[in-house]
């Protein structure tokens, strides 16, 4: 009995020796998986990433247009930005047919913490853009074979950037974010890229602020911000004008600058509150206004100098902005619908107030209309002189129904020089730059008259650089499915010039429009856009 039971305890031990053998040669049970879960705290779209408590969102959205009459990302042809032969409207000197691409990921990343939420946010996009000038010229090396209306493919001028790139935290915000300064977006009505306000949301700005909650939807930022250094927002706009021409010439050749480096980041203010009805903000602005050095004709012993320490240089001064604003939601009891209005008034601050700064040129036939806008101009041996400007700007969009919406959105904008600006602009005229006054018989004998100007311009005239703009426009967009938009604008865009009567031109004759006589006239620009854009979480 005793050997039976010793064989029997033997061979379980034999047994349980053998399994746990068999045992160890099997695979081991891997861990639960850890699922994605849907993250509810910031709304649709955010989900944690596994093992931490961050939710995360990632979004996109692509858009191609067509534009009619508008060049360089949507701007209408003949405003500041479309750049050189914008005013010639030949067949060779533009190209009324463009076309874009746009396409945006964006990046939001937020996590609880003791001070509130953290959160980084940015986004990284490339565009190809056609251009609004036809380019005929032939490029170096007399290779002439350039397809002409070419894809500008940059976008902020590199082919892959981003508009935003903050961080936040305890209330500071810090990168690449939309300026404190800003109220309403007009871009939010208008497929075109309108020229109406100063607003940096298309590009984002450089900054670090605070904004501080008190409650009742009242708030108060304040913010150093780039003054036009690495945001295409915002410019410092110095001009000598005994150095180059102001505004380069009646036909639109760019605006030349001179100015000094920056020497600090601009101070912004914006105190707003926000209610069950909407927003309503007050903004305000310090920008930094300074000049290069004086050309070498304040010093004739230092001829070659120019442009060097040894001729000195005008003061810094510093130019303001102020801008109110407000934006009514479900208005009039219309559930969607929204009306906002802003007006900014600037001083030697032209970017805060709208984005049309540089060169304007408009032609209908015989008449032309144009203007520059500066923050101030300066001459040798003189002092800054700012300019002044205002805008308005008004928004209206109706929901017919939830799939089918319509906005109307127009305003003015006005860039003033005093009358010390306006002798040293115009000592140059025409064109507000130094030129050939021997006009010769090849342009007598084109304009099929006697000529008998005085300075380039016909008796009678009058120089006035002041000018205005305004723009009126209205699109409409479908949504055949939330994600979907096909949207149509059209948008008129008038020029008004304050010179008065005519003027010779001899750069005219390097393009399409011969030289000769051209009489100073308000102009106008009618545009229009078709839009299709794909959205994903944007």
């Amino acid at each position: 009995m005793k050997s039976v039971r010793c064989l029997l305890m033997g061979s379980a031990a034999g047994l349980m020796a053998v399994s746990a053998a068999q045992a160890a040669d099997l695979p081991v049970k891997a861990a639960p998986v850890e699922y994605v879960k849907v993250c509810s705290l910031y709304g649709a779209g955010f989900w944690y990433v596994p093992g931490t408590d961050t939710c995360m969102k990632i979004g996109a959205w692509l858009r191609v247009e067509a534009t009619e009459m508008e060049g360089d990302g949507g701007i209408p042809l003949g405003a500041a930005g479309t750049q050189t032969g914008a005013g010639k409207f030949t067949r060779t000197d533009t190209s009324d047919l463009g076309f874009r691409y746009r396409a945006l990921m964006t990046f939001d990343v937020r996590t609880q913490t003791d001070y509130g939420t953290l959160r980084s946010y940015m986004d990284v996009g490339t565009q190809g853009t056609s251009t609004g000038v036809w380019p005929n010229a032939p490029l170096s090396g007399g290779n002439t074979t350039t397809a002409e209306g070419g894809l500008n493919t940059q976008y902020n001028n590199n082919n892959v950037d981003a508009t935003r790139a903050f961080i936040q935290f305890a209330g500071f915000t810090l990168g690449r974010m939309r300026s404190f300064f800003d109220i309403n977006s007009v871009g939010a009505y208008s497929l075109s890229n309108t020229r109406l306000t100063g607003d940096s949301s298309p590009t984002g700005i450089w900054g670090a602020g605070y904004t501080a909650q008190f409650g009742g939807g009242i708030s108060l930022s304040l913010s150093v911000e780039d003054g036009g250094v690495a945001s295409p927002a915002r410019s410092r706009l110095t001009g000598n004008v005994s150095q180059a021409a102001f505004g380069a010439g009646a036909f639109g050749g760019g605006q030349t600058l001179d100015n000094g480096g920056n020497n600090f980041f601009d101070p912004v203010m914006g105190l707003r509150i926000d209610q069950s009805w909407g927003y309503a903000s007050v903004t305000g602005a310090f920008h930094n206004d300074n000049g290069g050095y004086y050309n070498n004709a304040i010093n004739s012993t230092n001829a070659g100098l120019a442009n060097t320490i040894v001729q000195g240089h005008p003061g810094d001064t510093w130019g303001y902005a102020m801008g109110t604003g407000f934006l009514l939601t479900d208005f009039m009891g219309l559930k969607g619908d929204t009306f906002g209005s802003q007006f900014i008034y600037g001083k030697g601050a032209t970017t805060y107030v709208t984005k049309g700064s540089g060169t304007w040129a408009m032609r209908n036939g015989s008449f032309i209309g144009g203007g520059s806008t500066l923050d101030g101009i300066y001459a040798d041996g003189t002092q800054i002189d700012q300019s002044t400007e205002w805008s308005w700007a008004a928004e209206y969009e109706h929901f017919w129904t939830p799939k089918l919406h319509t906005a109307v959105q127009g305003g003015y904008v006005s860039i003033n020089y005093d009358q010390t600006a306006t002798n040293l602009i115009c000592a140059g005229a025409p064109g507000f730059g130094p030129m050939n006054n021997s006009l010769g018989t090849s342009i007598a004998s084109t304009v099929g008259q006697p000529l008998t100007f005085t300075n380039g311009w016909a008796p009678g005239s009058a120089c006035h650089p002041s000018f205005s703009w305004y723009q009126v426009g209205t699109r409409t967009i479908w949504n055949p499915h939330p994600d979907l938009d096909i949207g149509v604008e059209v948008l008129y865009t008038g020029l008004n010039t304050a010179n008065r009567g005519a003027t010779v031109n001899t750069a005219a004759a390097t393009g399409a429009v011969p030289a000769g006589q051209y009489t100073f006239a308000n102009q106008g620009v009618l545009s229009s856009v078709i839009r299709i854009q794909r959205n994903f979480l944007p």
